[in-house]
């Protein structure tokens, strides 16, 4: 299929500065300033308010209750313990350095280190001048948001050049060593900057990631750092031309260069307000950078789920490899925001010979590639080579995540979240129900199904949300689940804002926080690190398939390990289900289930969160089989019938026939339904025998077309009537039938309009 073409214009983010100056100045006049301008007012920062509760519409609500951690009360994990500590408000700063003088300006040799391991700081001053460096790590700590861990300094400092781009674009500042860190065993891990200020006040930071790769945990959230870099124009360039000098964008980026701006990338506005929310509930979880993702195919070893949260848009092929491999090993997957493995890029190492430190990414100049056209052509997943995609190098995203990128829009606020599938679990005890709408939760980037082959079985679609993009095309973006046949779970936003609906931070111009949208999170959350219990296990089911558009059935469920409070799962969602034994189980399917054909999975969800593998549910477009039709009404019509399969059937389908002996030829006794409108009637192609429909003895006309219809490869005889009638469009007879195709027909009489 065909995929919008790539936009070169570089996505801005929304908050940018905003949001900083409002967070640091939460009840005070703290102003944080765009680069190039001068501080006019600065005051000590005051804690960050704790977020008023919200109604399911996303307004607030008017009586804003305080929010406490909840946690177990005994065996508390790593994370409840590190916040429970005193945090504080001090790794806010309020006097930015900007990215044109430089006032103070650093960046780090890893995206991410081990506990035990050293790291070294890299920074810069415009002028020879002191400066002191404040280590913190940033989590929940009763809203205050980060804890001191150490103090540095004070230190030296020099100014060091940046280099201008090389050939490729790529700007390496390669400054000396300011300080090595030994990171404590006892430190706990989390996402950590170092907050960096000047003899003369100014102030910016450096992010790095604390793994801890010895310790278990439910949960890894990775720091998405290939992104932050490809939007990184410290120094002219980035890999968009829209924040590149002369809007030409690198070929290459490094990280041995600072983040612009503030120094810590996009994390302030994408994975900030998620990283509070899971620590503020105590989950217990680790972290990294996608760097490991890159380089540790055991990373979720002794761990259940894989948090890819916000802007995740810049996968490696190991990546990619990596996290089809967790999810097939039975770990959950969350995509906690949207636009995720988007490009193709590659890592290579820094000159120095450093691995990984370079981020190659050719984009829409892929011809420039050196590997291209190969599988490793740095361009778009779902279009490897560009323009004339391999099957075998192509890998859309929708595969993993079942659903993948769209479009954009800085609007302001943002677009609405509607609920669809309200029934389904993930949305239990939100309040929701079908067509709720949340405010300012869909932007800036969002992603939605494609039917492009590659949806994963068994998909439910959890939100539809009309949006309009940047150009004024409108679209939609959705939210998605589904269980594959290892078990694991594998959730998508689709929208990059789902973190405002986690948390209000001070990142964000207006608060959007939701409780449907927290709880739906925490019942995913829970649903990933629920203990594993006795799985169900499913048999067989009766019947094992039906024709679409039939009545409401019982759906049997045969099988073991059944318990009572089992519940039969439709594509995900839960259905009416009676408790026979621990061997069966009946559950009610509803007639919207089967009123379109399609593979369904069918999944038994116990007490204790377990689930069994799914079993697949056909529902079939209806064939014709039998030679003796009565022209029977919709109650009482035959399976196997003509007349049946005229009565059940869509817009799109296609009626054939099938095992009607050596004579290929049904007997009609009485009036046939019309054929619906675009609705295929075939005998086969019109290579093969055409299949006889012999009318004799029915005094009314044979076939009646509604349509857009199309009729192939039959004989159509001795019907009282006209044998073929072009009939009127449904529920306007005044307007023609129209569009109907008649190919390789045989007809004893006329075709009458």
């Amino acid at each position: 299929m065909s995929y919008r073409r790539p936009v070169s214009r570089r996505r801005f983010l929304k908050y940018g500065w905003i949001g900083l100056a409002g967070l640091a100045g939460a009840g005070s006049l703290a102003t944080v300033l765009r680069p190039g301008t001068e501080s006019t007012t600065t005051t000590t920062p005051t804690p960050i308010p704790v977020a008023a509760t919200k109604q399911e519409s996303g307004q607030p609500s008017p009586n804003p209750t305080p929010r406490t951690t909840t946690a177990p009360s005994q065996n508390l994990n790593p994370i409840v313990l590190e916040n429970s500590q005193p945090g504080n408000t001090g790794w806010l700063i309020t006097k930015t350095g900007d990215d044109n003088i430089k006032q103070i300006k650093g960046y780090a040799s890893a995206t991410s280190v081990n506990i035990g391991e050293s790291i070294n700081f890299h920074v810069s001053l415009n002028t020879a001048q002191s400066y002191t460096m404040e280590i913190y790590r940033i989590g929940w700590y009763n809203g205050a948001g980060g804890r001191l861990m150490q103090t540095v300094g004070p230190l030296d400092g020099q100014n060091y050049p940046t280099p201008a781009p090389d050939t490729l674009g790529m700007i390496v500042c390669n400054w000396p060593v300011a300080y090595t860190l030994t990171i404590p065993v006892t430190w706990t891990t989390g996402i950590y900057l170092v907050k960096l200020t000047n003899a003369e006040g100014w102030q910016n930071y450096i992010h790095f990631v604390l793994r801890n790769d010895s310790s278990p945990s439910d949960l890894m959230f990775q720091s998405s750092v290939t992104t932050y870099q490809a939007y990184n124009n410290y120094g002219g360039r980035s890999l968009y031309d829209t924040n590149s000098t002369n809007a030409i964008p690198a070929r290459k980026v490094s990280f041995d260069r600072p983040y612009s701006e503030t120094g810590m990338g996009q994390f302030f506005f994408y994975e900030m307000p998620t990283l509070r929310f899971i620590e503020q509930y105590g989950y217990d979880v680790s972290y990294c950078s996608d760097i490991d993702l890159h380089t540790n195919p055991k990373l979720m070893d002794n761990r259940k789920a894989f948090l890819s949260v916000g802007h995740d848009e810049y996968w490696s092929k190991q990546m990619y490899d990596n996290t089809l491999a967790f999810r097939n090993a039975g770990k959950h997957l969350a995509f906690l925001g949207a636009n995720a493995i988007y490009w193709q890029m590659r890592l290579e190492s820094s000159g120095q010979g450093v691995p990984n430190r370079v981020v190659v990414c050719y984009k829409n100049n892929y011809q420039e590639d050196p590997l291209y056209p190969g599988p490793l052509t740095t361009y778009l997943w779902r279009e490897l080579p560009p323009i004339n995609p391999n099957p075998a190098y192509s890998r859309p995203e929708n595969q993993l995540m079942g659903v993948m990128f769209d479009a954009w829009s800085n609007s302001d606020p943002a677009q609405s979240f509607i609920v669809d599938n309200s029934d389904h679990w993930v949305y239990a005890g939100t309040g929701f129900s079908n067509g709720t709408v949340v405010t300012g939760i869909v932007g800036y980037e969002w992603d939605r199904r494609y039917n492009n082959g590659f949806e994963p079985l068994g998909l439910v679609q959890l939100s539809n949300s009309p949006v309009t993009d940047q150009d004024g095309v409108k679209s939609f973006s959705h939210a998605t689940i589904y269980q594959a046949t290892s078990g694991a779970w594998v959730f998508s936003t689709g929208t990059i804002y789902w973190a405002y609906g986690l948390d209000f931070c001070g990142f964000q111009t207006v608060d959007h926080h939701n409780a449907g949208i927290q709880r739906a999170t925490r019942n995913v959350l829970d649903r990933f690190v629920a203990p594993p219990g006795v799985r169900a296990s499913i048999d067989s089911l009766t019947p094992g398939s039906i024709v679409q558009k039939e009545k409401p059935f019982a759906l049997t469920v045969s099988g073991s390990n059944f318990v009572n409070g089992s519940i039969v799962n439709w594509n995900g969602s839960p259905r009416p289900t009676t408790f026979v034994n621990e061997l069966e189980l009946t559950a009610q399917i509803a007639a919207e289930d089967i009123k379109a054909a399609g593979t369904f999975s069918i999944i038994v969800s116990n007490p204790d969160g377990s689930v069994s593998t799914p079993v697949n549910f056909q529902v079939f477009v209806p064939v014709v089989t039998l030679t003796n039709d009565a022209g029977e009404t919709f109650d009482s019509n035959t399976p196997g019938t003509l007349s049946y399969a005229l009565n059940h059937v869509n817009s799109g389908d296609t009626i054939t026939f099938s095992n009607l002996g050596p004579a290929n030829f049904v007997k009609v006794n009485g009036k046939l339904p019309p054929l619906p409108s675009g609705v295929t009637l075939t005998g086969g192609d019109c290579s093969n025998k055409k299949v006889t429909i012999d009318g004799s003895g029915v005094p009314d006309d044979g076939l009646v077309l509604l349509g857009k219809t199309k009729v192939q490869n039959l004989t159509i005889v001795n019907f009282g009537g006209r044998q073929l009638t072009n009939g009127r469009i449904p529920n306007n007879p005044n307007s023609p039938a129209t569009d109907n195709k008649l190919i390789c027909l045989k007809l004893i009489s006329r075709l009458a309009s």
